[in-house]
């Protein structure tokens, strides 16, 4: 008997498709019973999410090879981390323009080299659907008024977060798109800030976010800055505070931090100014990230699922033209794919 299960085990074994849930609690809301941690949260490029505890990371010295964090399959990638309290909620953005809705706690957690869960088993995307992007959204933060989306074709687009109150189950709308354009960014934001764009060829703007006039969930939105042949939009930052430093991190590692005064203010739409002396040594820019001059830590993220986690202290500031030093010693076809900032406040 115990030979015929285990052929059958082999043959049919797949990913857990059953959840347990709390049907009845009296006076008691599920998250109640849910401790509230700071958690980090990773996607894969093939819809894998788990979740895991920052502490299983230690800090250790620019330059080092970090650890491995995920089991991924050969041909996926960790393309996110999200450092967020169990008790927030998660907004997941699809490639098809959609949003879903889950709560943190909601995502299994698991070990440092577990795979995760397939996405499809935790929200209910359409057939060949893919979470391109995930949101913490935090109850903390109450003056924020809008959520700021940017696309790889440089489409900019403001959104009341009212309009994301109330989403069902089967995900609503939250942007239109063109044919070949993706979501590669939201943001919540205040209404009141400047917008940054990085391009993955080393282009950045900068614009009032006041030149995004406000439209409706199924709107496509305006440019926010004119792309290069071949290029495209890797990341968007909100700017409140001019007195800061703009960290970015190229696909081979390298990386630096310079003060924002060094990239000029235009209007919405131009082609923007150089923000790193980019070649084959540093690969394109991967991501970027707005940070101050403090004890925060970084935590990088590569395809091969290697993490390191580094203080910002050791990266150093420099010119707006320059290549940055190295992060992170990678494997030989190993490429970083994302970035994450650890707070003081969210490492105690």
């Amino acid at each position: 008997v115990l030979e015929e299960l285990n052929i059958l085990k082999e043959k049919y074994k797949d990913e857990r498709r059953t959840k347990v849930i709390a049907e009845k609690l009296g006076e008691f809301k599920e998250e109640e019973l849910i401790p509230e941690e700071t958690t980090l949260v990773m996607l894969t490029e093939g819809g894998y999410l788990k979740r895991t505890n920052p502490d299983t990371l230690r800090r250790q010295a620019r330059g080092g090879k970090g650890s491995v964090i995920m089991k991924t399959k050969e041909e996926d990638a960790v393309t996110q981390l999200v450092i967020a309290s169990t008790h927030d909620e998660l907004l997941f953005f699809t490639d098809k323009g959609k949003v879903y809705r889950e709560r943190v706690f909601e995502i299994p957690e698991a070990g440092k080299q577990a795979k995760g869960t397939s996405a499809v088993n935790l929200i209910n995307l359409e057939p060949g659907e893919k979470v391109v992007m995930i949101l913490p959204i935090t109850n903390k933060n109450p003056g924020l008024n809008y959520l700021l989306f940017a696309t790889n074709l440089g489409t900019v687009k403001k959104t009341s977060v009212g309009e994301f109150g109330n989403i069902r189950k089967s995900g609503i709308t939250a942007i239109r798109l063109a044919q070949g354009e993706k979501v590669v960014w939201v943001k919540p934001s205040s209404g009141r800030d400047e917008v940054i764009l990085i391009t993955k060829q080393g282009q950045i703007i900068r614009f009032s976010e006041a030149e995004i006039r406000p439209t409706g969930r199924s709107s496509r939105g305006v440019r926010g800055i004119k792309l290069k042949k071949g290029d495209e939009v890797i990341a968007m930052e909100l700017v409140s505070d001019p007195n800061l430093y703009l960290l970015t991190i190229t696909s081979n590692g390298y990386g630096k931090r310079t003060h924002l005064s060094q990239y000029r203010k235009q209007a919405r739409g131009g082609s923007g100014v150089g923000v790193a002396n980019i070649d084959s040594k540093t690969g394109e820019i991967m991501c970027a990230k707005i940070v101050g001059e403090n004890s925060d830590e970084l935590l990088l993220s590569t395809a091969k699922a290697q993490t390191i986690r580094v203080s910002l202290r050791d990266i150093p500031i420099l010119g707006r033209m320059t290549k940055g030093v190295r992060l992170i010693k990678l494997n030989a076809g190993d490429i970083v794919t994302s970035a994450s900032i650890v707070s003081k406040e969210q490492n105690h």
